[in-house]
């Protein structure tokens, strides 16, 4: 053992000195090699047998400087630490074309390494981190470079950013300088053949668009309003399909709404019709969830997808790509039995893998669905269908005594919890201890110790509090569901809302009282999506009501906090009128909506 340390300390050093002799094209030369075999080497080596790859693919691109003598035997992650600090020293001699090239290949290193988590032999635990680290150095020379960059340079750029997971806002606030500077000199015809608004293509837009919708900065509005309501329709039809998916997508994500959004997702409806040939799952994925949140049915290419979907195994799909093709199937009201049943088979085998948001995104499409219906299965009620018991046992699991409060809390969000409780209520789950449990998780702990609270984001003033509210606004839709949950238990459960346990309904009341207060409603709606806003300094965001039902339950709610019902510890009001229920889609049910049409005189 004493031995290996030593040749293994020997190699390393030969490394380093072997990387010190690469300028910076044959740095960049050989991380970009090491980006294209990186899944395959996280898959197929160990940690102690890169010579082959050094030999056959590293030496032969660099063999000026590499010999196949000169080789030694070193780990995959030292080769490329080494790497990387060679590159960090070079990098004062970048250019524009250089960042391009190496931020890419550390985004490609990132992405393979994070996915690579459960295949790899090599431990790949925390090293995405290193890569994240080691690209991030080269971050104050990219931005140094910035203004020298043409529109693929930006774009490829801020592309890999987005790939990395940086959160870096002076990137993409310099970014909005340079383009509302060049958008202003083409207006004025003053711009040269380097403008970036000139020079701008279908592909460049798609992925400033994505990097701006997944960033904390807003896209200068003058520049989207080029983008999307000039330059879009006018060269809509030079657009690649996944560029479109990315742009609608973007949209939906940033919240701005064009003016002729409806003739572009029509035009890709069509597209997508006609291109079977072009069909992904990630490109499905996207484009499914993008049309059921503008809730456009593609009745066009529905048919060519569905036919995909079934000869697609889903084993080596993301997580991401199948929750994304359960909620649209979900949203679209899309019940095809035969590809649920394919979907499933899949899930029962990495349901441990998966986040609290896909299981509530699985579980919240087939509750919509009415896929646990007893009638198209040997089962009673929908509580006893065995995919139904794995969907709830493995949430609640991320609630393992266990597991610290404050851990679960990072993973499950408020919104997880809410959309579980409603879609139990759909599938008619008649169980006072799991609604009582999930209630109660919708406030965490204070963990007491030194003074130093790990919730350093929740502030209060007393500090002999025991329980905080998570303090996430859950906004109209939050609001709504937990009426509907309160309002279900108290109709359904014998005891009606006496069946919770006084710190559930406190917790109940509080939230409601907490988030109405918070939002300032209009009096008048139009047909369409209403704006809101908050009154809080944490978001200058606003809110969108998204129909005239939800603007209803709010009005009810405020009439059921100022007259105390919650407070009646389910005490059944006389007063209280016949809830409404009423089917939000035509197709039976898929999802009820409960409206209460008058609760108090």
């Amino acid at each position: 053992m004493v031995l290996r340390r030593i040749r293994y300390r020997v190699t390393c050093r030969k490394w380093k000195e072997l990387c010190e002799l690469l300028g910076k094209d044959d740095a960049i030369k050989v991380l970009r090699v090491f980006s294209s075999k990186w899944a395959v080497l996280l898959k197929d080596l160990d940690n102690f047998s890169l010579p082959r790859f050094l030999e056959d693919d590293i030496a032969n691109k660099v063999p000026s400087v590499l010999g196949k003598k000169d080789i030694p035997r070193i780990g995959l992650f030292d080769t490329m630490d080494v790497l990387c600090n060679r590159l960090h020293f070079v990098s004062p001699t970048f250019d524009r074309i250089s960042i391009s090239l190496v931020m890419n290949a550390y985004s490609r290193i990132y992405a393979d390494t994070k996915h690579a988590m459960k295949t790899s032999k090599i431990n790949t635990s925390g090293r995405e981190e290193e890569v994240k680290r080691s690209a991030m150095r080269i971050i104050p020379k990219a931005i140094d470079l910035m203004p020298r960059m043409n529109e693929q340079d930006l774009s490829l750029f801020l592309n890999a950013v987005t790939k990395l997971e940086i959160q870096h806002n002076g990137i993409m606030r310099q970014t909005n300088e340079l383009l509302y500077n060049d958008l202003r000199d083409y207006y004025k015809g003053t711009d040269g053949n380097d403008n970036l608004i000139r020079n701008m293509n279908p592909q460049g837009i798609a992925l400033i668009l994505n990097c701006f919708s997944r960033s904390d900065i807003n896209f200068d509005v003058q520049v989207m309003n080029y983008v999307i309501n000039q330059y879009l329709p006018q060269n809509h039809e030079k657009f690649e399909t996944r560029h479109l998916a990315i742009v609608l997508h973007s949209s939906l994500r940033m919240n701005f709404m064009f003016r002729n959004v409806w003739k572009v997702i029509v035009a890709t409806d069509e597209r997508l019709s006609k291109q079977p040939s072009d069909y992904s799952i990630k490109l499905l994925s996207t484009l499914l969830y993008t049309f059921s949140k503008y809730k456009y049915f593609p009745s066009l290419s529905l048919p060519e997808i569905l036919k995909f979907l079934h000869k697609n195994n889903y084993t080596k799909n993301t997580e991401l790509e199948i929750s994304n093709l359960y909620y649209a199937l979900g949203k679209l009201n899309v019940r095809d039995m035969q590809l649920l049943n394919k979907m499933n088979e899949n899930i029962w085998r990495k349901l441990d893998k998966l986040t609290a948001q896909a299981v509530v995104n699985i579980y919240n499409s087939l509750s919509r669905l009415d896929y646990f219906k007893p009638g198209d299965h040997n089962y009673n009620l929908r509580s006893e269908h065995p995919l139904h018991k794995l969907l709830l046992s493995t949430f609640l699991g991320y609630f393992d005594g266990d597991v610290p409060e404050i851990y679960v809390q990072k993973s499950v969000l408020p919104r997880h919890i809410l959309n579980m409780l409603f879609c139990t209520m759909i599938n008619y789950i008649l169980d006072p201890n799991l609604y009582n449990f999930l209630l109660g998780k919708l406030a965490i702990t204070r963990i007491i110790g030194d003074g130093s609270s790990s919730l350093k984001d929740m502030d209060t003033n007393e500090k002999d509090l025991n329980t905080l509210l998570v303090r996430e606004n859950i906004g109209i839709r939050g609001i709504y569901q937990l009426y509907c949950i309160s309002h279900y238990i108290n109709l359904y459960f014998t005891n009606g809302l006496q069946t919770l346990s006084l710190d559930a309904l406190s917790i109940v009341y509080d939230l409601i009282d907490q988030n109405t207060d918070k939002l300032n409603i209009k009096d008048n709606l139009n047909e369409g999506p209403t704006h809101l806003t908050i009154n809080s300094n944490d978001t200058d965001e606003p809110i969108v009501i998204t129909s005239k039902i939800h603007f209803s339950v709010y009005r009810t709610l405020e009439n059921l906090i100022s007259k105390g019902y919650l407070r009646s510890s389910g005490a059944k009001n006389a007063n209280l009128a016949k809830p409404l229920l009423y089917r939000e889609y035509e197709v039976t049910p898929y999802v009820i909506d409960i409206f209460l049409h008058t609760i108090m005189k």
